[in-house]
């Protein structure tokens, strides 16, 4: 099930919000229930409130907890709850539901509910957060400096361009910028992560921080390759259902257990090489010290004989007869 806001100015309506009851004033949003199909690819609305202002988060903890209840005894399976990470919708979960890291789910008639907070709502909110405060990826620290400094360079260079999709919006967003995922996702992406690695190689980007950003925009950009090949199995598909999910997961699993080795026809395993550089390098040296110890021992001999032995230079000349 699914739930989101949208700003209402064109229709004029009074605030309504269903089992809550309604009020004079004007209302300026509109909030829907929304239901897919896990395994068919189906979608319905089922209810809609219009709302003057942000719905509070103890109103929203109701109306959820009254539609999967309705959903329950017409027979649906609700399993899972997507949401953005409004405000209001995070405390309603963490406050009014109870919902936490080791709980992230809540129970109604014995059955367990998941929370999820949409991707594309995900990489938004990393984006706004990153551009004014540094972040500790994997025990290191990354910069949104470093995204900036290279889109300066990408920008000013008078041979070619690299981020050829990458504006000032992405770097300066203003306040519908800020709201664009698309924006966000962009940022993040392979084109983003190979021009960092070429400014960081060509020795234009000195930052002691860049090689943390980029292993950061790397995964990032890993992880919504892989969301996205599930909807480009077969074809390109808006809505992946869940045996979609399962046949490509299952599909692309085989094909990284049937990748060649790196290492030919062999897997590498806990054997110890017999022979190796080191071994190598270290059996020379023993053969070399060994050779000149023999060296200094055979020609100390043949001198010691040398001089042990004498031959008389005149009797050698007087016993001589041709």
């Amino acid at each position: 099930m699914k739930a989101d806001t949208m700003d209402e100015k064109e229709r004029y309506c009074y605030e309504d919000l269903g089992p809550l009851g309604r009020s004079n004033k004007l209302a300026s949003q509109a909030m829907v229930f929304l239901v897919r199909g896990l395994y068919a690819s189906w979608k319905l609305p089922i209810s809609y409130f219009f709302t003057s202002t942000s719905v509070k988060h103890v109103d929203l903890s109701i109306l959820l907890i009254d539609a999967i209840e309705k959903l329950l005894n017409c027979g649906f399976i609700v399993t899972a709850m997507i949401r953005d990470q409004g405000k209001n919708n995070v405390v309603a979960l963490v406050k009014d539901l109870k919902m936490t890291k080791e709980k992230p789910f809540v129970e109604l008639k014995g059955q367990k509910i998941y929370s999820f907070f949409d991707v594309p709502h995900i990489y938004k909110n990393l984006r706004n957060n990153f551009k004014s405060n540094n972040f500790i990826f994997k025990g290191k620290e990354t910069l949104f400096k470093d995204l900036r400094d290279v889109y300066e360079i990408d920008k000013n260079s008078g041979i070619s361009r690299s981020l050829l999709k990458i504006t000032d919006s992405h770097m300066n967003p203003g306040l519908f910028q800020l709201m664009s995922c698309k924006l966000a996702m962009q940022l993040f992406s392979n084109s983003m992560a190979a021009t960092i690695e070429t400014c960081i190689m060509s020795k234009q980007l000195k930052s002691n921080t860049a090689l943390n950003t980029l292993d950061m925009v790397k995964e990032l950009n890993n992880l919504l390759d892989v969301l996205n090949i599930f909807r480009q199995r077969g074809r390109y598909n808006q809505n992946p259902t869940a045996r979609v999910f399962r046949t490509t997961f299952r599909i692309n699993v085989k094909i990284n257990l049937m990748k060649p080795s790196i290492f030919s026809n062999c897997e590498e395993d806990a054997d110890t090489h017999l022979l190796n550089n080191d071994n190598l390098n270290e059996a020379t040296k023993h053969n070399i010290e060994d050779f000149n110890e023999s060296s200094d021992s055979s020609s100390s001999v043949s001198s010691v004989s040398l001089s042990s032995t004498s031959f008389p230079e005149e009797s050698v000349v007087d016993d001589y007869t041709p």
